[in-house]
């Protein structure tokens, strides 16, 4: 009786190992939709074919033919995994690392044959380049953005024990008792890995959704605001013709030029909407003044400013990623403080250390209410349903500086205990 007990949880443990593999393995295929995660979950699945085959095949007596499948498969897994780390693009001059690899560990396992040697002395050093594998991939991990998610911590304990494990593989050799605790913190930290690996890719595909969301909503507003101040530009400038003589008239030249710089604006939103929607785009370094003075002209020219209106302090060879995008955040920066009263803005930057650069944007306005300054201090207040009504040069302020990962702060300017308007904080990141 007891026997029939043991069998059937036995079974039962199989399939259950069977259907959690098979699960996992599906859904690390199914959602690692970037390059690099993809690389990973290959270099996963592959490495834990060899490990079983590797297990089952390994013996105190000696080596096994089959060990020719574990130490290969274990080899080119754990060297996806690296690559998938390092982002490596696999290209001709990479396979030969791969061929390289597989030919001195085949030819190794070939000499422990012949000469019966334990599976320890064949399996160190490749043990020794899993556990350097695993504990870089760690620190790659560990310096990901949003560390204090818990499917990354998952992930660095996964590898932190998957590199642990095989050092514990040269005291077999000292007692083969040793061995079943190896296979067991093995699967521990591969198994850890797996699940922390899935749950990251995961989240990543719903953040991509998320931002792929929001892309369309900044997208769609930049056109309705941007296009509603053309098309009412030109449409006062063609109102003024019916004062003057229309033939020469310089309003109707203003409203042609008004026209076609609309026209040029659709085009860029469309190449825009291409470009920024590609899971990976060249960064391209372009000077912040040069930004800045594109959105001070556009500005200039929709309000009838006179340049002293706009004061700009930037260093010239200061140097910010290059985006349409962000053009556009300053653009409704400017155009909310002029369209609310403000006489002037001051825009001026700063290094920040280690690497970035801040911008500072001060109107003279009304100022803004609180329920205003929460929205836009707050990064994720697009995604929340209570979030205030506000106008849409808000609302495409705080999705554009969410959606270019600016960090964005806004305060009052106090003088005599009064507000006298508003100051805008943007922090890049990414300068040279």
């Amino acid at each position: 009786m007891m026997q029939a007990t043991a069998l059937v949880l036995n079974m039962v443990l199989i399939f259950t190992f069977i259907i959690f593999y098979g699960t996992v393995a599906w859904g690390l295929i199914h959602y690692s939709k970037r390059q690099g995660y993809r690389v990973w979950a290959i270099g996963w699945l592959v490495y834990t074919v060899g490990a079983l085959q590797g297990g089952f095949a390994s013996s105190p007596s000696g080596l096994s033919p089959l060990d020719f499948i574990a130490i290969n498969a274990m080899f080119i897994g754990i060297t996806l995994i690296l690559d998938g780390i390092r982002t490596t693009e696999i290209t001709r001059k990479r396979l030969r690392f791969y061929i390289a690899g597989v030919t001195f560990f085949s030819c190794y396992l070939l000499l422990g044959l012949i000469v019966h040697l334990g599976f320890q002395y064949v399996f160190i050093p490749l043990g020794f380049y899993v556990a350097y594998v695993c504990i870089l991939s760690a620190r790659v991990v560990f310096r990901f953005d949003g560390m204090g998610n818990m499917s990354n911590l998952w992930l660095v304990l996964g590898f932190l024990i998957w590199a642990g494990s095989w050092f514990m593989v040269p005291f077999t050799i000292i007692d083969f008792g040793l061995f079943d605790p190896f296979v067991t913190l093995q699967a521990l930290g591969v198994i850890i890995t797996a699940s922390a690996m899935l749950t990251m890719f995961t989240g990543t595909v719903t953040k991509d959704l998320e931002n792929q969301y929001q892309i369309s909503e900044v997208l769609s507003g930049l056109v309705e605001h941007d296009i509603r101040n053309y098309i009412q530009t030109a449409r006062h400038a063609l109102e003024l013709t019916e004062i003057e003589n229309p033939v020469e008239n310089q309003w109707i030249n203003i409203a042609t030029a008004v026209l076609e710089d609309a026209g040029h604006f659709i085009d860029e939103m469309r190449d825009l909407s291409v470009s920024i929607s590609k899971a990976e785009t060249p960064s391209e370094m372009i000077q912040l003044l040069t930004i800045v003075e594109k959105a001070t002209e556009r500005v200039i020219k929709e309000y009838k400013l006179t340049p002293e209106q706009v004061q700009v302090q930037i260093p010239a060879d200061t140097k910010i990623e290059n985006s349409r995008l962000v053009h556009e955040l300053l653009w409704n920066i400017f155009d909310n403080a002029f369209k609310h009263g403000s006489p002037s803005i001051l825009v001026q930057a700063k290094a920040m250390n280690p690497n970035g650069v801040e911008l500072t944007i001060s109107d003279r306005g009304s100022g803004l209410s609180e329920k205003v300054k929460t929205f836009l201090n707050t990064p994720d207040s697009l995604s929340k349903p209570n979030r205030p009504l506000v106008g849409l040069g808000i609302l495409l302020i705080r999705g554009i500086a969410s959606l270019q990962g600016v960090s964005l702060h806004v305060s009052d300017n106090l003088e005599d205990m009064s507000v006298t308007g508003t100051t805008y904080h943007l922090k890049f990141n990414h300068v040279s």
